[in-house]
């Protein structure tokens, strides 16, 4: 879509010394596209993603959901020990 509008509406306005310049850059750019095209094509098709792709849709048929707080909960005590230190409990009940 940009490489259309440069041709169609910029590069006309230019002097001829700099749309040569700039067919250059152009010619690059649309040559790295393919290069980058074909290598995401090549990755979509390799086996590495493919086995990926599997893996991830059976996992979505079969989730494998725990509660959110479970894996933390032996670690809280020790989080939280630094910022309730100094509470005692008659300083929480004056509050």
């Amino acid at each position: 879509m940009l490489q259309l509008r440069i041709r169609s509406q910029l590069l006309p306005r230019l002097p001829d010394a700099e749309q040569r310049g700039l067919e250059g850059a152009m010619k690059r750019l649309a040559g790295d596209r393919a290069q980058t095209f074909s290598g995401l094509v090549e990755a979509l098709h390799s086996c590495r993603y493919l086995r990926r792709l599997e893996r991830l849709h059976k996992r979505q048929k079969r989730p494998r959901l725990t509660p959110l707080g479970e894996p933390l909960e032996p670690w809280l005590a020790d989080w939280q020990a630094p910022f309730t230190a100094g509470l005692s409990p008659s300083r929480l009940e004056r509050g």
